[in-house]
């Protein structure tokens, strides 16, 4: 198959992975069956300059809006900050393999992988003995064998052997509870992003020989070897399926991991990092879903659409953060800030920022209230009247005062309100 293949021109639009594993410029003359070396610098700058394949964005698309559109699945955009090189160790050619798409031979960050780094990230950074940090930690193998389970939190997100220490009534075989995907590629550019690299190994003599009788040194001949790595800036979308309270936590942990650690090889060298700062995107609670429905109907005014909002805000404020965080999203699109809605924006953003850092019911009954009072005179009367101030100020003093001076944040409301806040005071 490779003779034949010698007689075939590469094309920019031939399959990656196919071209890397088995269609290269092979010496069979020497019989080392490795890349010609005057071929090899050549050959990579074409596989790296290979288009996308026609049919790659239509179903990268598809998988996406997918993936996106489902109520059980979390994800996040990352792009590279550095090189990857993952699948090293794959036969190739070079020596040095590359993992890609079977089917489309664009770069991935296979599942597999990215489930197994945070497995380990998991368990080095927040497993142990202590008390607190049992449920992080991962199994305890002696020898080849499991001596000891996971903990509960590991076990519920990646699964978990039987071991020996399991009580015989109670196997502790069990499935984790989330899929890791495959994070495909984001095509947003006429070619692959493929860079040529070199390795050069400095002392030959010293890795090759078998008893190491050969000490390192600096006048053995250097060997470069040159391979395909995907090039920094390139983006991948990374999603994780399951409970969406277990598939948040972990993306959120797996993209810290992809910060600190990186994947697949070469990482000491700084290779499969992502950059800082990637959102994780969590499906709308059903709540959420309704609520953004709502807010795309016709509204006489802006002030109209806020009253609304404010009629759905204790409802809302019983969600999660990343729920909340999504509402408040949907309210800064959907209402623009001008110098009627600029205060009673702020008032009920600061509710929703309030509600996602304390989480106590008392608190939250209290910003649902005071967001449904009107930002003016009237507003400062009625504060005076709700009965959920004092369990709520007694739970989070400065966060209610916070509140309130937000709520009634005018340059006219200062004094009145300032008086309110000191007969409020127990």
């Amino acid at each position: 198959m490779r003779d034949c293949l010698q007689a075939v021109r590469w094309h920019p639009t031939a399959h990656t992975a196919l071209a890397y594993d088995v269609w290269a410029p092979i010496n069979f003359e020497d019989g080392t069956f490795k890349v010609h070396l005057a071929e090899r610098d050549d050959w990579l700058t074409d596989l790296s300059e290979t288009e996308v394949p026609t049919g790659y964005r239509p179903s990268y698309d598809a998988w996406a809006n997918g993936l996106k559109s489902d109520h059980s699945t979390c994800w996040a955009e990352v792009t590279l900050a550095s090189r990857l090189l993952i699948g090293h160790g794959n036969s190739a050619p070079t020596e040095v393999g590359l993992t890609l798409h079977h089917t489309w031979g664009v770069p991935l960050l296979p599942g597999s992988a990215l489930k197994g780094l945070l497995a380990h990230y998991f368990d080095a950074v927040y497993g142990g003995d202590e008390p607190e940090r049992q449920a992080f930690r991962g199994v305890l193998w002696e020898g080849n064998r499991i001596r000891r389970g996971p903990g509960e939190t590991y076990g519920a997100i990646f699964g978990a052997p039987d071991a020996e220490d399991d009580p015989p009534d109670c196997p502790g075989a069990v499935q984790g509870g989330l899929i890791f995907h495959d994070a495909l590629w984001i095509p947003e550019q006429p070619t692959l992003p493929l860079a040529p690299d070199v390795l050069t190994v400095h002392q030959r003599q010293y890795y090759t020989t078998s008893q190491g009788g050969d000490w390192p040194n600096d006048y053995d001949s250097p060997i470069p070897v040159a391979f395909l790595t995907v090039a920094p800036q390139a983006r991948f979308l990374v999603a994780i399926t399951g409970p969406v309270a277990w598939a948040s936590l972990a993306l959120q942990q797996l993209l810290l991991a992809l910060e600190e650690w990186g994947v697949g090889g070469k990482t000491a060298a700084g290779y499969g990092r992502i950059e800082p700062g990637a959102r994780v995107h969590v499906p709308p609670h059903p709540l959420v879903a309704q609520f953004v429905a709502g807010l795309g109907l016709e509204f006489e005014t802006h002030s109209a659409r806020l009253d609304w909002v404010k009629g759905r805000l204790p409802d809302l404020l019983s969600l999660d953060s990343d729920q909340r965080r999504l509402v408040s999203d949907a309210v800064t699109d959907a209402v623009p800030r001008n110098k009627r809605t600029s205060d009673r924006l702020a008032a009920i953003q600061e509710a929703l920022k309030l509600g996602q850092a304390n989480d106590d019911p008392l608190v939250a009954q209290f910003l649902a209230e005071l967001a449904a009072l009107p930002a003016d005179g009237d507003g400062v009367d009625q504060l005076m009247e709700l009965s959920a101030w004092g369990p709520a100020h007694a739970a989070d003093p400065e966060r209610c005062v916070a509140a309130v001076r937000t709520h009634f944040a005018a340059p006219e409301l200062a004094q009145t309100r300032e008086a309110a806040l000191e007969l409020l005071e127990p």
